[in-house]
């Protein structure tokens, strides 16, 4: 019976032991907000989906916690973000742990949300119930969105209007730059594919160098949001390439051929994977081995022919006259494409079905040769005779070989005299360098050299779609840039051009209208005015990431002309019709008036040598002037006053503080002394 009591109690007490050791651990409990609001008058919803106790500790490495937060001893991390593609939702894991992880809990929740925004980081409330205690504190955790917006961009340098110029023989680089800046966190790049080409037979090969792609085509980690991605090296098959004129031949111009890459990323923190196509519009440009190439073809066809018809017209030439007409007619072709090629660079333009004609075109080339083939088997004794100076004068039967050159000219330019004269300018920009840009209406960018005065030339001119109205310069990269504003179709564009090489890119910045442009040096940002809304905008030197950046306040809607005063740390924005000058600080756009009692404010100019302001007014034909040192509101006072002012469009000021003025009314730009006394004017 002892014995019986001694296995009865040793029984009930491994059964109570067994029970202690198999009571539940009480877990902690997260409570999140329910709704978060996000970008555009979207919601993102969070729902608990689970609550687990989790033995251990903590994660060992807290960095790599997506968030982290702390609240009267508590810790909460969020670890994990899993996305659920077939569901639309994403599963965020988040750990609750106390006293150094000795009690850790994991809990669940389903995110989902509405609409379609970037990736944003908000704080957001929580509290964590431990049986009776309560622990509450701020996390700031990322959310993205089921249907992201994309926020990389590709920093465009050639577009469809401006193409990469790749010449038909030698290798051509481009570089590809990634601008993530509207993005919260750094961008994480997942794959990048190899180069496809809408016609694979003009190429040799597209290789790729990059610092973010390795030989496996494994993604490195990114540690900026704006970066040069790759650098791709093209090498073209001249003859494939060279009869690509011929496949477009269309009503509508385009580039030759198109080179584009397939890359994806997402957030680095856990985000949906955002595919992004990476497009090099190219146009080919021959080498002198293909121009010798095409004009020689085309003599030699259109020689052949002629002597071909000749023969059958029992005309025959002898073939000691022929021979000397098929060199005659290599050395007029010649001749012909290098009057036509600088009759194309002085900005002559032809337009035929569609396409704009450049003579360095292998199908112009051909064409021009077969003409001089052709003309000069048909003329073959009187050119010689010309050519070996038999005869004294030019005759009505040698006329037209010699006047074939002059046509060209006169077909690709068909009013040579009005293309060497400017047309009026609606805008004048100082450059560092010394030189003056000026802007005509046709959206062509004139450079003036600063010293000797009266020297110029055409630099570039961007599209004629675009409606041209100011321009700025300045230094990006090493290189003089022009900065322009123009207006189409209800929107307006900020358009940067290289003015060595005359290249251009745009880029659309908002609804509306623009009429002023300014560019900081310091910080390389370019400032542009919209009267409509009375609002300032502000746009990286590369031409991406434009915003809003201040709103200007004031009775009239003609905000237009601004400066930027870099020793002052201030834009300066010109009302046209009130006469006011406003003063916006650069780091925070704090708004105050710097001058009254001008009439028409067309233009600002700023001597940053003298640190003064100039104010070109139409209305009451003056140029003012007023310092811009010290605080307070200044006055003008009169630099110049001219009735010639009444169209006044422009004023700049060189480094040598000398005075430019533009006319809207005729191409002349006046040129003053720092003492106002007229030193030029340029015709």
């Amino acid at each position: 019976m002892g014995r019986f009591r001694r296995v009865a109690l040793f029984v009930g007490w491994a059964g109570l032991m067994f029970q202690v050791a198999h009571v539940p651990v009480m877990a902690m409990d997260l409570t999140l907000a329910e709704t978060v609001p996000a970008p555009g008058n979207n919601t993102v919803s969070l729902k608990p989906s689970g609550t687990n106790a989790v033995p251990g500790m903590p994660p060992g490495d807290l960095s790599k916690c997506y968030a982290l937060g702390e609240a009267e001893g508590y810790s909460v991390g969020l670890v994990a973000i899993d996305h659920y593609g077939a569901n639309r939702f994403f599963l965020y894991r988040f750990l609750v742990w106390k006293d150094g992880g000795q009690t850790t809990t994991e809990v669940l929740f389903n995110v989902s949300n509405s609409g379609s925004f970037p990736d944003f980081v908000k704080d957001v409330p929580f509290t964590v119930q431990d049986g009776p205690r309560q622990a509450s504190g701020t996390l700031s955790i990322p959310f993205h969105s089921v249907d992201p917006v994309p926020f990389c961009k590709q920093n465009h340098t050639a577009s469809a209007s401006s193409p990469l110029r790749v010449y038909l023989t030698g290798d051509a680089t481009y570089t590809v730059s990634i601008d993530c800046s509207e993005g919260v966190n750094l961008p994480k790049l997942i794959s990048l594919s190899e180069a496809s080409q809408e016609h694979p037979d003009y190429w040799q090969g597209v290789t790729v160098k990059s610092d973010y792609f390795g030989p496996d085509g494994r993604a490195r980690p990114v540690s900026t949001k704006s970066f040069d991605l790759f650098e791709a090296t093209m090498t073209p098959k001249p003859l494939s390439a060279a009869g690509a004129r011929l496949r477009r031949l269309d009503d509508k111009d385009s580039p030759d051929d198109t080179i584009t890459f397939d890359l994806t990323y997402a957030m680095e923190q856990g985000g949906l994977e955002i595919p992004m196509k990476i497009k090099i519009p190219i146009a080919f440009f021959p080498s002198g081995y293909v121009i010798a190439c095409s004009l020689g073809l085309g003599v030699a066809l259109g020689w052949l022919a002629t002597a071909l018809l000749l023969r059958l017209a029992g005309k025959p030439k002898s073939w000691k006259l022929a021979g000397g007409a098929l060199v005659l007619g290599l050395l007029l072709s010649v001749f012909a494409f290098a009057i036509a090629f600088l009759a194309y660079t002085a900005k002559c333009s032809l337009t035929l079905f569609g396409l704009e004609v450049n003579p360095s075109d292998e199908l112009v080339l051909f064409v021009l040769g077969l003409i001089c083939g052709c003309g000069a088997l048909l003329k073959a004794r009187e050119l010689l005779n010309w050519a070996g100076g038999a005869l004294p004068g030019l005759s009505s039967s040698i006329a037209p070989a010699v006047f074939f050159p002059i046509a060209i000219v006169l077909l690709f330019c068909p009013s040579a005299r009005a293309q060497a004269q400017r047309v009026p300018l609606v805008g004048l920009s100082a450059c560092p360098g010394g030189d003056v840009i000026g802007l005509d209406r046709d959206g062509t960018v004139i450079q003036f050299a600063g010293s000797p005065r009266g020297a110029w030339r055409m630099a570039g001119r961007i599209d004629r779609s675009l409606t041209s109205s100011e321009l700025a310069c300045g230094v990006v990269d090493g290189k003089a840039t022009a900065f322009v504003v123009a207006t189409a179709v209800g929107n307006f564009w900020a358009v940067r051009m290289d003015l060595a090489g005359g290249v251009w890119t745009k880029t659309l910045v908002a609804k509306g209208t623009s009429v002023g442009i300014a560019f900081d040096a310091d910080s390389q940002l370019v400032y542009l005015s919209s009267p409509g809304e009375r609002e300032i905008y502000r746009i990286n030197a590369g031409l991406a990431a434009h915003t809003g950046w201040a709103s200007i306040f004031g009775s009239a809607d003609s905000i237009g002309s601004l400066a930027v005063d870099s020793a002052g740390k201030r834009l300066l924005v010109g009302e046209a019709f009130s006469g006011v000058i406003y003063s916006l600080a650069l780091s925070n756009g704090r708004q105050s008036t710097l001058a009254e009692g001008a009439g028409t404010v067309n233009s600002l100019g700023i001597d940053r040598a003298r640190n003064l302001l100039y104010v070109a007014d139409s209305a009451r034909r003056t140029i003012w002037v007023a310092p811009l040192a010290g605080n307070g509101p200044k006055k003008l006072g009169t630099f110049y006053h001219s009735d010639d002012l009444q169209a006044a469009s422009g004023v700049a000021v060189d480094p040598q503080s000398n005075v430019w003025i533009a006319l809207d009314n005729k191409p002349d730009v006046v040129v003053l002394g720092p003492d106002g006394r007229q030193l030029s004017v340029i015709k």
